[in-house]
């Protein structure tokens, strides 16, 4: 996604393949399970995934609260307003975030069509 940005913006896979380490700390630096920028871009997106999972999953019980809200009101005004303020920004939040989202693939698709990886 966003972060195939990065290898293009710091050229890193030449910078691991020339590491030379000497010494004790020589066989954990060559042992690392991290052998290219690839390994790290897939880390940040998998990293990225796990928090749009938990957004979504906090956005749904922030609806799911505006509609307790909601039922429980018994006709009053003011919770019957925060029901509809609370639902109102639970949904704000999840179009930003899949705004966000979308963006980020447009502009690797766009990246990807000018031939910059």
């Amino acid at each position: 996604m966003i972060f195939t940005a990065l290898a293009v913006a710091f050229p890193a896979t030449s910078a691991l393949a020339t590491i030379q380490a000497e010494g004790p700390e020589a066989a954990d630096i060559l042992n690392s399970p991290v052998k290219d920028v690839t390994t790290i871009q897939q880390i940040f997106i998998n990293i990225i995934g796990w928090i749009y999972t938990v957004f979504f999953a906090v956005a749904v019980l922030f609806i799911l609260l505006a509609a307790y809200n909601f039922v429980t009101s018994s006709g009053s005004e003011d919770k019957v307003s925060l029901a509809k303020n609370q639902l109102k920004y639970a949904v704000i939040a999840i179009v930003v975030a899949l705004v966000a989202s979308g963006v980020s693939v447009v502009v690797e698709r766009f990246l990807w069509s000018r031939g910059y990886f």
